[in-house]
């Protein structure tokens, strides 16, 4: 391994980031302009999938990173903080509506709304695949602390609740599970928290300083965004770095801040994608799960005007 190439979205733009070996800052580099959050790689079609407004996602070319497509999402969602593409569709947080949506290539998109509310309560803000499912993260705006639900794609409901465990910490965002370990930012904490969902006891705690919020999982590397606490209307001009945990065994291995060539700060980190080296953070469904995904009983379920489920 050379270098990381990966991208950064953040509250003023899109950018390329390129460190070195040594994590040394070699570029950073700003693509487009303007508030972006959600970020889908799918190497396998050489694209990348971003989010800078609500109507739609942005389909970029995997090596020059040019906007090539946009992909509609059609349920009018509001503040997608996440989306993940499958060769299903599309699985995304429709953070507003307080649910998490289905969207398949046809048909009308499927909506799990979080304890029957349709305004923003829970602030479902991140996704995780895992075998015949999902798991999302709720923020929950303050109201107690964050919460992990775990979701079993189901048919002939759509979704069917696995589990829902909550934590100590609050205004957490990203989800990664590996093995029997869930990892998050604890991001009003300034903080990077291991879980084991066996016990249910947090045993590791990294305090980080400043916001942390985004992450990519790489073979050696955990690689965090972490930012300078500020006012939301602030967000887009305040200092940003990324943090790398070595991924065995979650030590600090360094950090690296954002600035471009000129100087600038570039903004409030969202999101991590690596494109140098395969990225694990959106984790993956299983053959079954797709062709189910892929089958009638979705379409059946779906029909032509939609449907939403309630926890």
């Amino acid at each position: 391994m050379t270098e990381h190439r990966c991208l950064v979205a953040t509250h003023a733009g899109l950018h390329v980031v390129r460190v070195s070996k040594e994590l040394e800052l070699i570029e950073c580099t700003r693509l487009r302009r303007g508030h972006h959050y959600a970020l889908s790689l799918r190497p396998d079609e050489r694209r990348v999938y971003s989010k800078q407004k609500d109507a739609h996602l942005n389909v970029l070319a995997w090596d020059t990173l040019e906007l090539v497509d946009t992909v509609p999402l059609r349920s009018s969602p509001e503040h997608v903080h996440q989306a993940l593409v499958i060769d299903a569709g599309v699985l995304f947080t429709d953070t507003l509506h307080n649910r998490i949506t289905f969207q398949p290539p046809d048909g009308e998109p499927c909506h799990f709304v979080i304890d029957g509310h349709e305004s923003d309560v829970n602030h479902v803000n991140s996704l995780f695949l895992r075998t015949g499912g999902v798991a999302a993260l709720l923020h929950n705006l303050g109201n107690g602390g964050s919460e992990l639900l775990d979701l079993d794609f189901a048919p002939p409901s759509g979704f069917e609740v696995r589990q829902r465990r909550r934590f100590a910490d609050t205004g957490c965002h990203n989800v990664f599970v590996e093995g029997d370990l869930l990892m998050f930012n604890a991001s009003n904490a300034g903080a990077f928290v291991v879980h084991d969902l066996r016990t249910g006891y947090d045993i590791e705690r990294f305090e980080l300083g400043g916001h942390t919020k985004g992450l990519s999982a790489t073979k050696e590397h955990l690689i965090l965004g972490r930012s300078e606490v500020a006012a939301q209307a602030d967000r887009g001009r305040c200092d940003s770095a990324l943090v790398f945990l070595d991924r065995r065994d979650r030590s600090f291995v360094g950090q690296v801040t954002l600035r471009t060539a000129e100087g600038a700060k570039i903004g409030n980190v969202n999101e991590v994608r690596c494109l140098s080296q395969p990225d694990e953070s959106e984790g993956s469904l299983d053959a079954r799960t797709i062709a189910e995904l892929r089958g009638s009983w979705w379409r059946e379920l779906l029909g032509s005007a939609g449907r939403r489920l309630r926890t």
